[in-house]
């Protein structure tokens, strides 16, 4: 877990390549990898017309959490002999808003992985209890997070990527939609972004208190506090 633009997508494709290095061969899968299609996302939002946490792809929610444990479940048994195909989700369709890439364009993951990396921005968020705040589209946000047990079922152990500033977030993934435009992709403009991840800042309110206090698999978590240059803090 990590806050969106913290660098989990880099950090992970490092590790993916130091691991196979090792001789110990390794795939990266995203919780954006898992994304309703564009056509079920739009569905999802005329359904909640006055929920702004679901006019648009990240939250709790909008993911197809059937097909998210299919695949982990596969990668789990991949030593068995089966390849898996996994999704992937290209962020640039439909002018930034996105889509799932067609099965042709999934990633082959082979039968002698021995490591999967499994990174989302929300991985890990379990549902307050209560009316821990007044915001009711928050509070249905909150009805979907007992969904994602299911995949967090399928984890061995929990690295955290914590920012000390969450209004950095904002900084990060403005950086990054620029990045996405310097190579050829089409993305949101700096306002664009600003406006999307601003409806991000609630739920880091709401759930990132509880995932310090609670970390997710009891005896192999990692926590690292984050600065703006994205290097761990050393207290």
């Amino acid at each position: 877990n990590g806050p969106q633009g913290s660098g989990k997508t880099t950090l992970s494709g490092v590790l993916t390549e130091c691991f196979s290095l090792c001789g110990e061969p390794a795939v990266t899968i995203s919780i954006d990898d898992f994304y309703l299609t564009r056509l079920e996302l739009e569905q999802l939002a005329q359904e909640n017309p006055t929920n702004p946490y679901l006019q648009m792809r990240g939250f709790p929610g909008t993911h197809d959490i059937g097909l998210g444990l299919e695949i982990l479940t596969k990668l789990k048994a991949i030593n068995k002999g089966e390849e898996v195909w996994i999704p992937r989700y290209d962020k640039s369709a439909h002018s930034g808003k996105g889509d799932r890439r067609p099965k042709t364009e999934w990633a082959k993951a082979g039968s002698d992985i021995r490591v999967v990396i499994f990174e989302g921005w929300m991985l890990g968020f379990r549902p307050f209890v209560g009316s821990n705040t007044s915001d009711v589209s928050l509070r249905k946000i909150n009805s979907f997070l007992p969904e994602y047990e299911a995949w967090y079922r399928q984890l061995d152990s929990f690295i955290h990527l914590d920012a000390t500033d969450e209004n950095q977030v904002v900084l990060w993934r403005v950086e990054a939609e620029k990045n996405m435009k310097m190579q050829g992709l089409e993305g949101m403009t700096e306002e664009e972004v600003k406006t999307y991840v601003s409806h991000f800042l609630p739920a880091y309110a709401a759930y990132l208190p509880g995932l310090r206090q609670h970390p997710l698999c009891s005896g192999h978590n990692l926590h690292l506090d984050i600065g703006p240059n994205r290097l761990p803090l050393i207290k």
